[in-house]
């Protein structure tokens, strides 16, 4: 009882074991981590309440970077329980990017350059944690060591599951790759079981997250929740906010370095708006020294030449960047200067970058704004990108709750991506793992579309994803020759019809006619292929409204054919034992004809009986498309007028198409 009331016994002991592995294993080469560990020993036990091990992370990554299979193990057991008992959260800016070992120093100056620039445009408003280059020194293990693979997995998932640690955008994108990989690459059960439950874990959590923080009772409960799981770890973390406060770092670790909390977030808004005054600031700077050199030089010159160079002055843009191409030759003629900025970097033709910092002497057409390299560019374009997300939600939904929000969108897009990747031509050896991995991004799809929740239906984003990417790579898993593949693409295509049929008009269309139907109407089908197609229609067909509304918007609809009608007369036919003929004889074996004939007849008789009970509940079914209907219904209503000799209602048309399948079910029916 002790031990849970005072956590400080529970920190010793963890970092103590910690540094004793580290003295064990370290090789003796690294003198960096031994005197690096004698500190931090020294720290822990002369700080006896300070139980912050955010402050001593710079020892975790040294080890990591030796690449020592024991030290490392050591490494992410640690971080593991450290983060399970809230000593370590990674919640204060970034200390120890450019802490690396002196061996590695020469080779990852490049390196640590293009992350610095790629962490501009960042996942926590502007700001870079500790919390990112946890994650990603985490991932920089992976290897084919299966024990070092199930430690990164169970690491990576309490950090994910930790609630004081913030994972967003870059670094939740990265565990979403380590699970990934693990899972595909993985060769035993265990490993493939437990990165399969992380990856489902973390979808399930992140779409849990996109409905609570955009839904205003499950936001509420949320907070409620997410606060009392703080106050829960803030317990066993620390004694109280008075005896150990987040302060600097030690000087033994490095100087001037603060590991504090921030008291606020700054949105991508706030941050963008930082970037562009900084950016007229820069203009101003560049501006001024440049017509001040013009000037000073204008001194120094006869009366003739002063002229031309006050001419140059009236033509000194304002901006560091021109606003269209046509201006872009004075640009070209204004003098380069060496001004620099508050990084010491030197103006280039266009200033500084806007993401970075360095020298521009590129820029952005689309935005308009300077940059250093092609991966800047892109990075300023994903800004404005989630800024213009992030307007799409209500005002009250704004600040903070688009970090859910794009969350989910970039775990969505990156499924529908994988999932449509095509194996080599021809297979080389790897094509086992693209099949794994379709399998995998199908299943997690899948269980994103089995129950949706309300923003996940109504955002145009998730809409766009599914007609550009999804439906796309659904056509083709449809027809693949592994039964899971097109198992699974004919129940994601079976959501899809059930929850966003009103978007997808053409594409629904296009898999009933090019697929479902085909596969029905094929001789060389397969039986699971023909199976599948009907079990389709089973779940469809039950749904009165579904029927109605294929009819309505296909049979009535003269640019289409009429899916309904030869939807009913496949169904008929194999009812009546088209499958027994000999020509499928090769295909399907008596046993499986009785099972498709018997499910074909099923799905007869349930949307029969579930359009007679909708008749009477509506007095007619040509009501329900008044009030409730589709965007393309009234179009189809009066192409039905049109397509028909007579002015007939819609339930006419239907009754007739269904007038024929009566003496058929009194027959076949016991």
């Amino acid at each position: 009882m002790d031990s849970i009331l005072d956590p400080a016994p529970l920190y010793y002991e963890i970092m103590n074991s910690f540094l004793v592995s580290v003295g064990k294993n370290a090789p003796k080469k690294y003198k960096e981590i031994k005197d690096l560990t004698l500190r931090v020993q020294e720290h822990v036990n002369a700080n006896r309440g300070d139980l912050d091990a955010n402050k001593h992370y710079a020892l975790f990554k040294l080890c990591i970077e030796t690449k020592n299979t024991k030290l490392v193990e050591s490494v992410l057991t640690t971080i593991e329980k450290l983060v399970s008992f809230g000593f370590l959260d990674g919640n204060c800016p970034d200390f120890v990017q450019e802490i690396t070992l002196e061996e590695n120093k020469a080779q990852q100056a490049e390196a640590r350059s293009r992350a610095a620039s790629s962490h501009g445009t960042p996942t926590h408003g502007g700001k870079r944690l500790l919390i990112d280059s946890v994650v990603e020194n985490i991932t920089t293990c992976l290897q084919n060591d299966e024990s070092l693979q199930l430690n990164i997995v169970k690491t990576l998932l309490a950090i994910f599951e930790c609630p004081r640690c913030e994972i967003h955008d870059r670094t939740l994108q990265e565990i979403f790759r380590a699970f990934y990989h693990v899972q595909i690459v993985g060769k035993t059960a265990l490993i493939q079981n437990v990165s399969h439950a992380a990856l489902n874990n973390l979808v399930t959590v992140v779409f849990q997250r996109l409905e609570e923080y955009t839904n205003p009772v499950g936001a509420a409960e949320n907070k409620a929740s997410k606060k009392l799981a703080l106050q829960q770890s803030t317990i066993l973390a620390t004694i109280s906010d008075e005896q150990t406060p987040r302060q600097t770092i030690a000087s033994f670790l490095t100087s001037g370095v603060n590991t504090s909390r921030s008291t606020g977030e700054t949105i991508p808004v706030e941050s963008y708006c930082s970037d562009v005054l900084l950016n007229m600031v820069d203009s101003v700077c560049l501006y001024d020294a440049k017509v001040n050199h013009l000037q000073e030089k204008a001194t120094e010159v006869s009366e003739l030449e002063k002229e031309k160079i006050l001419e140059q002055i009236n033509e000194v843009p304002l901006r560091n960047v021109p606003e269209n191409s046509s201006q872009l030759g004075k640009y070209l003629l204004t003098p380069n200067l060496t001004v620099v900025n508050e990084n010491g970097a030197t103006a280039g033709r266009f200033g500084w970058c806007m993401c970075c910092r360095k020298s521009a002497d590129l820029y952005c057409k689309d935005s308009r704004w300077p940059v250093c390299s092609l991966e800047c560019k892109k990075r300023i374009l994903m800004s404005l990108e989630l800024m213009e997300t992030e307007q799409r939600l209500p005002n009250g939904e704004r600040h903070g709750k688009n970090r859910y929000f794009s969350d989910a969108v970039s775990i969505f897009k990156s499924l529908c991506k994988y999932s449509a990747k095509d194996p080599p031509v021809p297979l080389g050896p790897n094509s086992t793992y693209v099949v794994r991995s379709k399998i995998l991004c199908l299943e997690l799809i899948f269980t994103i579309l089995e129950n949706p929740g309300r923003t996940f239906l109504s955002k145009r984003d998730f809409i766009e994803i599914i007609k550009e990417q999804l439906c796309d790579g659904l056509l083709k898993n449809c027809l693949n020759v592994d039964r899971s593949i097109f198992a699974l693409s004919f129940g994601i295509f079976t959501n899809l019809v059930i929850y966003f049929r009103e978007h997808l008009k053409q594409a629904v269309y296009v898999f009933f006619d090019q697929i479902f139907l085909k596969i029905l109407e094929s001789g060389n089908s397969g039986y699971h292929q023909r199976l599948l197609s009907l079990q389709v229609f089973h779940k469809l067909f039950q749904r009165p409204r579904q029927v109605l509304e294929f009819f309505i918007n296909y049979d009535c609809d003269v640019s289409y054919t009429n899916i309904t009608e030869r939807s009913l007369q496949n169904l008929s036919k194999i009812a009546q034992g088209k499958y027994s003929r000999s020509e499928f004889a090769n295909f399907i074996h008596a046993n499986e004809e009785q099972v498709l004939r018997t499910l074909a007849l099923e799905t007869l008789v349930q949307m029969v009986k579930s359009l007679s009970n909708y008749s009477e509940d509506n007095l007619s079914l040509i009501h329900i498309s008044e009030p409730t209907r589709l965007l393309s219904i009234s179009y189809a209503v009066f192409c039905l007028k049109k397509k028909s000799d007579h002015e007939g209602s819609v339930v006419d048309e239907l009754k007739r198409l269904l007038d024929g399948l009566f003496p058929l079910l009194m027959v076949l029916l016991p």
